[in-house]
Parts: C-alpha cells; structure tokens; sequence
C-alpha cells in the first residue's frame, strides 16, 4: 500500500512544490510492500518502487499545479462608463470621419485630408429658379404671413423673417424632389439641391446687388435669380438649420404695405436709412430691398438686409416711399393755400381752374402773369415761368413736385 502525506496531522497543509517536508515537495510518500512478496503490479524491488513513486509523485503535482489557484497579476479592473463608451461608439461609426480615417490610412494627399474634404461628387441634378416662397402661398397665404388677410386696408407693418422655417422648407422639397426623381428614373443620388431660392430676390446671378439708378431700385420687374441657401450637401450637420442660409442666421426686416399706392404706382421706389439721433432725419447710405413679393390684389412686402437690433435700437431707422423722377405728375395741388406766391401754389380750388385754365388768363386766377416755380425761401426754387407763353412754361408751371414719405421703425414697433 501507498500512503500520501506531508508529515502533519492535517493532510495537505503544505503547497505542492513550496519546498517544505522533504524532497518531495512536501509530499511522503510511503510504501508499504505487504509482505515479502510485494503488492500485486507493483515493482519488486526497492529501486523499483522508488522509480515508480517518484512518477507518481511528479504526475500528482503537476495534476495540483492545474487546478489550484494561481496567484493575479492584472491590475484592478474599473467600472465601465457605458455613456461615454455610446458616445465614442456614435462618433467612431460617422460615416465622414469612418471614411475619412480609412482614406488616410491608404493615401496621401496633398495638402492632406481631414472631415472636411469632399471625397465624392454629388450626380447632375436640375435647378429650378422658381422662389419657393411662391409655392408655399399658392398652398396658403397664411403659411407664409400668417393673418396676412387681417391686415388693415391702407396700411404698413413691419415684420422678420424666420431663416429656420425657410431652411426647413428647402430641406423638405429637396428631399421629396429628390424622391420624385428617383422614382422617375433620373440618374441621381438623391443628394441634390434643385430649389436654392426662397425669396424673389432682387439680385443679379452672381450675388451683386442690382445697379442702382438716380431713383433707386424699383419693384416692377425684379426678378433676378439668386439662391438663398448653400448646397444641403455642404450642410454642417451639427449646426442650426437657420446658419445653412447664405446669407446667415440673422432675421430680416420686411416691410408689408396694404394699400393701392404700390398697386396704382407700381414703379415706387423703397428704400431704408438710419436715422439720426433725434429722429428728424435720415442720414447715411441707402439700404435698398433684396427681396420683394405680392399677395393679391393690394398687399406686397419687400425685405431688407437690416438687423432687428437697428429696427428695434435708438435711433432706428427711417423707410421711405419715393416717387420715382423718371415718372412726372402734372397738375395742381387738391388744396388752395393762404397765398400764391409760385406756381407751385395753384390749386384747382381757384377761379377759372379747371376746364377753362387752358384759356384762362393769370389775372382771372387773381395772380400774376409771371411767377417763379416754387418759393424763393425752397433751395433750387428755379426760373421763373410766364403763363401761356409756350408750352414748355405751361409743362414747367403744371410739373408737381416728387413725393417723399418717411416712415420711422418706432412708429412700426412702437419703440
């Protein structure tokens, strides 16, 4: 029989191979060979046994060896932050930074590569000129102003626009244009941006604000193309729809009218200017529309490139309405005033106006033959014009005066 021990009362109390109790590693090991004759398939020598014992003895420790415990050398394991373990997992997938991290790995570009370099072309795709703006109150009025139909007869408020809603609005109808096209079979990507203006915007093609005459800017005929958003595809997808617009973030001033002068005049001319420090008034540059646009029959609006905080600050600003100096009014004055002292005077409340002015003579009008145009005290009051010599003294005489009205922004936001 074999006998396994550590030479103590407790089994193993020693570790396999700590070195204590022996040469075996703190393992006795022994024999007892029953008799003379020895145990059955066991060696039947001394030096026999001691071999075989001695391969028990390794097999038996290297058995140990396995199974017990062996001593941790890993540093201490942290609790793991699963937010931010999500948030580096969503910036490490970004297709645009995925891309762009691979590319550099392969290649090497001049000038380098970063998030920013366009590694594609987005495909062909139609542009349209339409303004937006049209289509959006084709749908309703009031999507684009709402209560525009409440609006007093004969009347001017002043308003801003809302660069979110315009962004909004192109990236929806270029999403659904680009949809169409698809399912029409276009070549595209769908990543086109086919509607770029939202406004009629009174600006040349490439960007340059329209020439200005000696009367300004007019608002029959502008039309001109211009684009109010960048390309979507150039679009910073962590900044605000409203800094895609290219003109910026910042709300415009438009000026509504409701009234028939801008539908009888069409040729009126709108401009804005600061005002000075007491309101009396306007001084320094012209600021003329860059866009404009009409509800039928009598409200139009027109837009300028001014910040809110001017409209709304001290001084503010004056707009003003300007009969244009290439469209004369001849006639006379609807009220007689207390005296005569120019043909700029006559009004058709005085004796023999009327149907018989042509004919009437300056002493049946109760005045003079001769008369300067307009009051001595006016700067530039011109020549004096004779009645009914000729006529160009009797054009001179029936020429009325151009039309100025201003209007403070403090009588519109009441500031």
């Amino acid at each position: 029989m074999v006998t396994i021990g550590t030479g103590g009362d407790s089994g193993f109390t020693t570790p396999i191979g700590d070195g204590g109790g022996g040469e075996g590693g703190g393992f006795e090991i022994v024999v007892d060979l029953g008799g003379a004759g020895g145990v059955v398939g066991y060696p039947s020598t001394p030096e026999g046994i001691e071999v075989e014992a001695s391969q028990f003895e390794d097999s038996l420790r290297q058995a140990f060896h396995e199974v017990l415990p062996k001593p941790d050398h890993r540093p201490p394991l942290e609790a793991l932050d699963l937010d931010e373990l999500a948030q580096t997992l969503r910036e490490r997938i970004v297709p645009r930074r995925a891309v762009t991290a691979a590319v550099s790995a392969e290649y090497e570009l001049a000038g380098g590569i970063d998030e920013t370099t366009r590694l594609d072309r987005v495909v062909a795709y139609p542009e349209f000129s339409t303004p937006v703006s049209s289509l959006v109150s084709e749908l309703s009025k009031d999507l684009l102003l709402p209560g525009v139909g409440e609006l007093p007869a004969d009347s001017v408020s002043l308003l801003v626009t809302n660069p979110t809603f315009v962004a909004a609005v192109h990236l929806g109808l270029n999403e659904a244009v680009g949809r169409m096209l698809l399912f029409n079979r276009y070549p595209t990507d769908a990543r086109g941006s086919s509607f770029r203006r939202f406004w009629n915007t009174l600006r040349t093609d490439d960007g340059a604000p329209p020439a200005a005459s000696a009367g300004g800017v007019s608002l029959a005929g502008t039309s001109d193309f211009a684009r109010d958003i960048q390309p979507i595809d150039a679009w910073s997808p962590s900044g605000p729809l409203a800094a895609q617009l290219a003109r910026g973030a910042s709300e415009q001033a438009v000026l509504v009218v409701r009234g028939e002068v801008l539908r009888r005049y069409p040729g009126t001319v709108l401009y804005a200017q600061a005002s000075n420090a007491d309101r009396s008034a306007p001084v320094g540059p012209h600021h003329y529309p860059i866009f404009a646009g009409r509800f039928e029959p009598d409200i139009t609006y027109v837009g300028f490139d001014i910040p809110r905080a001017q409209i709304e600050g001290s001084p503010g600003v004056f707009f003003i309405f300007e009969q244009p100096l290439a469209e004369p009014r001849f006639g006379l004055d609807a009220t007689p005033p207390e005296s005569v002292e120019s043909w700029s005077d006559l009004s058709w409340d005085h004796p023999a106006a009327g149907e018989e002015l042509a004919v009437a003579s300056p002493s049946d009008l109760g005045i003079g033959p001769v008369l300067p145009k307009y009051h001595e005290r006016d700067e530039n009051y011109g020549p004096s014009l004779t009645w009914a010599t000729d006529s160009a003294d009797v054009a001179g005489i029936l020429l009325q005066a151009p039309v100025r009205v201003y209007i403070h922004s403090a009588e519109l936001v009441g500031a």
